[in-house]
């Protein structure tokens, strides 16, 4: 059935949902810092990389409406190839793999909202009929303790969380919010969310609650831009320059320690782990890393790793860890990729 939710053209659409609805700030300011020579394949590096997955043996990414996937074991500079959409017309936006099946989010045809799921190999599309998801957009696909949760938005453009109990997707105590709900993470005991200025955790999907001890509850002019479980610390992320590490939930001030960076106009987005190396994205700068997750470490990498680069000035949105590979999402300027052994190695390759 045919859901009118956006009255804009289809390439506005693609725009706004990039921007608004995915990270909310896309406004990429180049820096003039140059930065190693890098390893240049395949795919387009104008291309917005909008979510990636993998199952072990294959990566998906979804980027400019399409899903392309590569093998682990392929060599570099192998391609990446389009896997075929479910119907003509379809434009993903978000994926991910949950319980052997990918999992994508479409707008089809700039008006009709569907969620489908397919084995990986071979592609066979079936959609995901459900009340409560149907005629809303589908921005984000997020798997935490192995419970599919979706982030729709509905044609008043309010964001709510779902997820899937095995049978149907049901609400989540999240609904009918003015921001992106940005990630869902589980930390051994609850789950945490964060959207807007606000933190949200409970034991179950039931049960998600306002935390309003956390160190943005009564700042209305800034908002999280990521959300990090890692050892026995919890990370955020703000657009006002600062990264926050606490031992207890954010649950006091005693037990939390900020970091804020030297430029004001940093914006940070999205966290990620990798041997004990915390990263975390900004909108703007590349990203930024904390060495044994440190807060007082948190820095950019030395010029020296990365010259000739364009990676230091690029939106990093999120990243993607597969063993010791990380790969940097990012706005407008494609997929990039290095590993890290205690140290990067001498080669950031752009896919």
């Amino acid at each position: 059935m045919k859901q009118h939710i956006f009255t804009v053209t289809c390439l506005t659409v693609i725009i706004l949902f990039f921007t608004a609805c995915m990270a909310e700030e896309y406004s990429v300011f180049w820096s003039i810092h140059l930065t190693e020579k890098e390893t240049d394949n395949s795919l387009d590096n104008n291309l917005t990389i909008g979510s990636m997955s993998d199952d072990g043996s294959t990566y998906f990414i979804s980027t400019g409406g399409s899903i392309l996937k590569k093998s682990v074991t392929a060599a570099s500079s192998a391609s990446w190839k389009k896997i075929s959409l479910p119907r003509s017309g379809a434009f993903c936006t978000g994926i991910t793999l949950y319980g052997g099946n990918l999992y994508a989010g479409f707008l089809i045809n700039e008006s009709e909202t569907a969620l489908y799921r397919t084995a990986p190999d071979p592609v066979s599309w079936q959609e995901e009929v459900d009340a409560d998801i149907a005629g809303k957009q589908i921005v984000r696909l997020v798997e935490a303790n192995g419970v599919l949760f979706v982030v729709a938005m509905d044609e008043s453009e309010k964001f709510g969380l779902y997820y899937f109990n095995g049978a149907i997707y049901q609400p989540a105590t999240l609904s009918g919010l003015s921001h992106l709900i940005v990630t869902v993470i589980w930390d051994g005991s609850a789950y945490w969310t964060i959207a807007g200025n606000r933190l949200y955790s409970g034991a179950n999907p039931e049960s998600l609650a306002e935390v309003t001890t956390d160190p943005l509850q009564s700042d209305s002019g800034n908002k999280y831009g990521g959300i990090l479980f890692a050892g026995t610390h919890y990370y955020l992320s703000a657009d006002n320059g600062k990264v926050y590490r606490s031992d207890d939930g954010f649950a006091s001030s005693e037990g939390s320690e900020k970091k804020t960076v030297s430029q004001k106009t940093v914006k940070f987005t999205e966290f990620t782990e990798v041997g004990g190396n915390v990263l975390v994205g900004t909108t703007s700068f590349g990203f930024y890393q904390m060495e044994d997750g440190t807060v007082g470490g948190l820095d950019r990498i030395d010029e020296k790793e990365m010259l000739d680069t364009e990676l230091d000035r690029c939106h990093v949105m999120r990243f993607h860890v597969h063993d010791d590979k990380v790969y940097f999402l990012t706005a407008a300027q494609g997929l990039y990729s290095n590993t890290y052994s205690g140290t990067w190695s001498g080669t950031w390759v752009h896919e």
